[in-house]
């Protein structure tokens, strides 16, 4: 266990010799859990990617406007997992370890444009296909594996994420 001194403002009561209290205090969880947190939340984000591209977007292939909702679910999570890892470089990079930061930079690049191209086909006046399908599972990282349990049961839940998205998040 991490302990932290922690010695009274007023300089505690005295002991029996004269000398000052110290108080030991098991340091806050809360400062690791944000680091960790911002990992796991971020590999949660590319396992939905992952399981959204590479299995249900070919399985909705009839239905277009899922499709579109599908990409725009990606798009958001693919432009947040993108600022978390420049969060993390410039952290990386704050702290002098800038071999670190080049690195993330490096690993991530593929998640912005990958979010472009997915935003603009759920925002294309044209209709879905399987080259689209195709094109965005060629952006898709070979090294990213699959979920072992899957987070999608019924795909309708994402219906309207298109529409949504367009007037909140994906603003242009």
């Amino acid at each position: 266990m991490v302990t932290q001194k922690i010695v009274k403002a007023d300089g505690g009561p005295p002991t029996d010799d004269g000398r000052q209290t110290t108080v030991l205090r098991p340091r806050s969880p809360i400062r690791i859990s944000f680091a960790l947190m911002a990992v796991r939340e971020r590999n949660q984000y590319l396992d939905m990617i992952v399981e959204l591209v590479r299995e249900h977007l070919f399985e909705s292939l009839a239905d277009d406007e899922l499709c579109k909702d599908i990409c725009a679910v990606v798009a958001i999570n693919l432009r947040k997992t993108h600022e978390d890892n420049e969060n993390s470089a410039r952290a990386w990079d704050k702290k002098h370890f800038h071999v670190k930061a080049d690195e993330l930079r490096r690993d991530g690049a593929w998640a912005l444009p990958m979010s472009q191209v997915a935003q603009s086909l759920a925002y294309a006046g044209r209709a879905f296909s399987g080259d689209d399908a195709e094109q965005l599972l060629g952006m898709l990282p070979e090294d990213l594996e699959m979920p072992k349990r899957r987070r999608f049961k019924d795909l309708e839940i994402l219906r309207g994420a298109a529409a949504a998205a367009k007037k909140t998040v994906l603003k242009k």
